[in-house]
């Protein structure tokens, strides 16, 4: 009997021993994966968001007709982005293939190839292939709501036939903002005709974009039409290097806007990409920060500085480009390059396969729109920005406000992570960790007492790497985009959060954005 008393407690105790194991070994793997990150709405860098038309899209010159209509989701891609930011979204029509492209006013279809032997990648015109286009291609961007930037021919040095394609943009494009004359010329070369077997330097360049702006705009009887610049290399191919030279040339009146072109890697000549240093924060202020000086000499010149032309990757960014990761790139690289004083961000859209640098396709959607529609959400109403201050060098946070009511917050996880592999990376393979998807505990303080309400918008996929496939992919607020109609497969569904003190608290995992609304009670701000 002694024996039996004594193995009872002894068998409890050791089940309360185990018990007790486990929760600590719990409560050590969540302390792990719940590390908590104190965020507030007060201090921070502020910045005013300059234009009411943020986000633009790039559409490759002579892509251009298919997307628009022949991809049967693009109205209503485009109406989501519109309806999401609350404004028409900006389109530029251009690219390589527009210094290609020669106007004629009798064709009767909107694009002709030339040699129609020409080679094709996939289903798309090479953008080195020879083009007519008519007066139903400029018609075509007619009717879009946000303004519209017509990218024409300089290369080729037909200036009178330029003037003849910007004579019909101006007639039947209400929303024309500006014509852009060449693309990227620092690649023109000996052999473009503009050059006429000599060396295409950033000076001859210079007082050729000079010329043209000077005759083309006497020739159209307008000012401020030009967008200038349209680099991609860097100096002297510069803002801040032609801004003086426009201005000894009196040139600065026929400028509307100052276009750069900004990719942060390249798939070009077979170069590698890598999605983890892509997404990584510190790397995305780094690479924006680096055009502070082209914003500074625009706005000394007192005009707006858009990236014209921008993704993720030169030459289609390999496999990058179609990511999930991609997608959460294109948020914070947007909103890092907004608080720096650019006006409008226009993200290129090439449609060769596997058209990774597309939102979406012939049949599909692609997971970078839903970075694009995210985006749009957080704008909305907003006329000011509030970079928050935040301990962990990985996670960005951005207040959004109107006059200084917060309307939202937007908080972005760039910790790289593989679900298939159940890596974890914040910026290189010597960082690396193993095992569950990491997550943080988030404690968002000092909301205005006007705040009665606060929910949570989520972004997510199962990996940074996750591409859409056959409508599975990302989701946001649980819900997809449909491949074929672009539309949302059930309502956004909204994560209730409680608010303790003028404190909200949320989790967010690595590979992940939140959206936090901010409702107001009406009654005390009447």
């Amino acid at each position: 009997m002694p024996g039996v008393v004594f193995r009872a407690p002894a068998n409890h105790n050791f089940i309360l021993m185990l018990i007790l194991f486990l929760i600590a070994h719990l409560s050590l793997i969540n302390a792990k994966n719940q590390t908590q990150l104190q965020l507030s709405l007060k201090g921070g860098n502020h910045a005013f968001i300059r234009s009411a038309h943020p986000l633009g899209l790039s559409v490759e010159f002579n892509q251009f007709p298919s997307w628009k209509d022949e991809f049967k989701n693009t109205a209503k891609c485009m109406e989501n982005l519109k309806n999401a930011l609350g404004s028409g979204i900006g389109i530029r029509i251009g690219g390589t293939s527009m210094d290609f492209a020669t106007y004629d006013p009798t064709l009767k279809s909107p694009l002709q190839v030339v040699d129609e032997a020409a080679t094709r990648k996939g289903a798309f015109l090479s953008s080195l292939t020879e083009v007519k286009f008519g007066p139903k291609f400029i018609q075509l961007a007619s009717n879009f709501s946000g303004p519209v930037t017509m990218g024409l021919n300089r290369r080729g040095n037909k200036i009178n036939n330029t003037i003849e394609a910007v004579k019909e943009s101006i007639k039947a494009i209400p929303n024309l903002e500006s014509v852009e004359f060449g693309n990227e010329p620092e690649y023109y070369g000996p052999k473009a005709p503009i050059a006429r077997n000599s060396s295409w330097t950033f000076k001859r360049d210079a007082e050729s974009q000079i010329f043209w702006q000077k005759a083309i705009s006497k020739a159209v009887n307008k000012t401020e039409l030009i967008q200038a610049g349209v680099y991609l290399k860097g100096d002297p191919w510069s803002i801040p290097s032609l801004v003086p030279m426009l201005i000894k040339a009196t040139a600065m009146k026929f400028v509307r806007s100052f276009g750069r072109h900004a990719y942060p890697q390249t798939s070009c000549n077979h170069a590698k990409t890598s999605l983890p240093p892509l997404m990584a924060h510190p790397n995305i202020k780094k690479f924006v920060n680096q055009f502070k000086r082209e914003v500074a000499a625009a706005d000394s010149a007192q005009k707006p500085f858009f990236f014209s032309e921008t993704n993720s990757a030169t030459c289609g960014g390999g496999h990058i480009s179609p990511t999930f990761g991609a997608a959460l790139w294109l948020v914070n690289y947007a909103l890092q390059s907004i608080m720096i004083g650019v006006h409008r961000l226009y993200f290129h859209q090439v449609y060769v396969n596997p058209d990774p640098y597309s939102f979406w396709g012939k049949d599909k959607v692609s997971a970078t729109y839903y970075g694009a529609y995210i985006l749009s959400l957080a704008l909305r109403d907003a006329n000011n920005i509030v970079a928050l201050e935040s301990s962990n060098k990985y996670i960005a946070a951005y207040a959004f406000r109107k006059g200084d009511s917060n309307l939202r917050v937007l908080v972005y996880n760039s910790v790289f992570y593989n679900s298939s592999s159940g890596i974890a990376i914040p910026n290189s393979q010597n960082n690396a960790t193993h095992g569950k998807r990491p997550a943080l505990g988030i404690t968002l303080s000092d909301l205005q007492h006007s705040v009665n309400d606060a929910k949570v918008l989520r972004l997510d996929a199962p990996g940074s790497q996750i591409k859409q496939r056959n409508g599975a992919g990302p989701t946001i607020g649980g819900s997809r985009f449909d491949d074929d109609t672009c539309e949302l497969n059930s309502p956004l569904k909204h994560e209730k959060l409680t608010i303790s003190n003028g404190r909200v608290t949320f989790h967010l995992k690595a590979s992940q954005i939140v959206l936090i609304e901010l409702n107001e009670n009406s009654a005390e701000n009447k």
